[in-house]
């Protein structure tokens, strides 16, 4: 029992690999953030995470992140929810969220505590529970854990939910909160912002997105934009009361969207937004997406009021001689003055005009910016904004990003780039306009996974391009591997031996090529087929390991056959 319990903590040289759809938390001391889990598609399938990070970044320029492990910890996850509360020497609090295997799917309902002094994790079991689910969302208003909304996918269609739940800190316990079919309140959605306003005893929702069904229609896809204030009050027998209240739309308000999710600024009662993607779904066969990285405050007081929140312009240039100039024709003028009525002025450096002082050129503090995404992880840390991986898309092809970059909210000058992106192709997709007329006639190659290499005959897998070996994502179904390709032929969790050789056999045929060249076809898919069959069993362990975990976790299997494909557009809108 004490080995499931102890918990190993590693400084990593390098920061965590790419993912989106994870969860970026503040420390309630205010001096750290804690990354959990997330997902990366690399073009092949799925892979999901359920490492827990911590970050510093008062450790150098770069910061120092730093993972902690225990076996008794919540399975692989990604579309969760992650909270935190100062009591106690400060918890994390998880529910639900999604993974998805070869063969596969699931939606979790588990409830997690994380220590954060002991970093230890427990499981919170209650009777009475929200429902699995992902895309939800969860804040914390003085002594509740509130939960709300997020979707369900059976496999065939995918239900967004409208319910609330409220966990009590006071006696563990889940309650869900009734409304008369009668009131105003929001529509069931995923992926929208859940901020408190403990000044107002209220707590904010905004945006999200759902899919809406009708008989003999094709589902559509919505970005929503509306806003709603659950306003928490008691009543003489202080019994809490909860009532929704919409909110109406004023001021500089963001343009539809969805993968944007605001990070809570404590200091300032304000939500602060970043990034998101606009889809023009026109038709089955086109899908037009516009991808921001623009930045919106939402001030949560009062009746709710937006703004954009745009860096400072730099001095434009030439205006230290301006003023210089000024100064020396004002100087020139009092001078002549002076000896126009005969008196004396000074010396004769004091009575010299002052030269213009030489302009210091100040760089664009747009070029700052982060490039566009949605799904991105945004915490506040006092007053500065952490952004940290998400999506971008690039035609058909997903890219999952692995850059951080940091914000001073309160001085809005520029943003710090703590990680830079390693993605390959993107870079060139951005740049594409400034440099198509210089190319010189080289050629752009592109492969399978739509990585773009300028001028060389080499076509690179994403995969092995974005991570080194050293930097290969840990998943529960792997331990560090020294080969970038060996990801690829490893069997995965809820995975059959002849799926898994069915997936891989062309890895394996060419391994037994290798060692029998002169072989015939039927002689070389036996061998194949058992150097796939030893990797399988050398793996069981790891399967069963987090099999179990998942069975643990009172996950839901759904058939992965009727699953979207990773990388849809559809699972990364929901």
């Amino acid at each position: 029992m004490q080995e499931n319990l102890s918990v190993t903590e590693e400084i990593l040289e390098e920061p965590p690999s790419r993912r989106a759809n994870g969860t970026l938390t503040a420390d309630p001391s205010g001096t750290h953030l804690w990354l959990i889990g997330g997902d990366y598609y690399d073009g092949h399938r799925l892979h999901t995470y359920h490492n827990v990070y911590r970050f510093d970044p008062n450790k150098g320029d770069k910061g120092e992140w730093r993972e902690y492990k225990s076996k008794n910890a919540p399975a692989p996850r990604s579309a969760h929810q992650t909270v935190a509360t100062a009591q106690g020497g400060g918890k994390l609090w998880l529910f639900g969220g999604e993974f998805a295997g070869h063969s596969t799917f699931y939606h979790f309902s588990d409830f997690w505590s994380f220590d954060i002094q002991s970093k230890e994790w427990e499981r919170i079991d209650t009777k009475v529970r929200p429902s699995a689910r992902s895309g939800h969302r969860m804040t914390v208003f003085k002594n509740f854990i509130i939960l709300y909304g997020g979707f369900h996918d059976t496999g065939v269609r995918t239900t967004y939910l409208d319910d609330l739940w409220i966990f009590s800190l006071d006696d563990f316990k889940w309650r869900k909160i009734e409304f008369s079919p009668l009131e105003r309140k929001p529509s069931a959605r995923s992926g929208f912002s859940f901020l408190p306003c403990p000044e107002q005893n209220e707590v904010v929702v905004f945006g999200g997105f759902c899919k809406t069904y009708e008989k003999g229609k094709r589902p559509v896809a919505k970005s929503l934009d509306d806003c709603y204030a659950l306003k928490i009050t008691t009543d003489e027998k202080n019994n809490t009361i909860f009532k929704w209240d919409r909110r109406k739309k004023v001021g500089y308000v963001p343009s539809l969207r969805s993968g944007a999710t605001m990070a809570y600024w404590q200091s300032k009662n304000m939500g602060v937004l970043f990034a998101g993607v606009s889809d023009i779904d026109d038709s089955e066969e086109s899908l037009q997406s516009v991808f921001h990285n623009d930045l919106f405050g939402y001030n949560l007081l009062g009746g709710g009021k937006w703004q954009s929140l745009n860096l400072r312009k730099p001095k434009k240039a030439g205006t230290k001689k301006k003023a210089a100039k000024k100064r020396a024709a004002k100087a020139a003028a009092t001078a002549e003055s002076d000896s126009d009525k005969g008196g004396e002025s000074g010396s004769e450096d004091e009575q010299q005009p002052q030269q213009p002082e030489e302009e210091v050129i100040i760089d664009d503090p747009q070029k700052t910016v982060p490039m566009p995404r949605y799904n991105a992880m945004l915490a506040i840390l006092r007053n500065t904004l952490f952004v940290f991986g998400g999506i971008f898309e690039q035609g058909t092809q997903e890219f999952t990003l692995d850059d951080m970059h940091s914000l001073a909210l309160d001085k809005l000058e520029r943003f710090k780039c703590i990680q830079e992106c390693n993605v390959v192709g993107i870079e060139d997709e951005q740049d594409d306009d400034d440099e198509d007329d210089d190319d010189d006639g080289e050629e752009d190659y592109e492969d399978e996974e739509g990585t773009l290499e300028k001028g060389t005959d080499k076509q690179e897998n994403l995969a092995e391009t974005q991570v080194e070996p050293n930097e290969q994502p840990e998943e529960a179904t792997q331990e560090n591997p020294s080969d970038p390709n060996q990801d690829e032929g490893l069997p995965q969790p809820g995975e059959t031996l002849r799926q898994f050789f069915e997936r891989t056999k062309d890895r394996w045929v060419e391994v037994a090529l290798q060692k029998m060249p002169e072989a015939q076809a039927k002689e070389l898919r036996g061998v194949a087929f058992n150097l796939a069959e030893e990797k399988y069993e050398e793996h069981k362990p790891i399967l069963r390991e987090i099999e179990a975990m998942i069975r643990e976790s009172g996950a839901e299997p759904i058939a992965a056959k009727s699953q979207q494909q990773p990388g849809s557009t559809s699972r990364n809108r929901r």
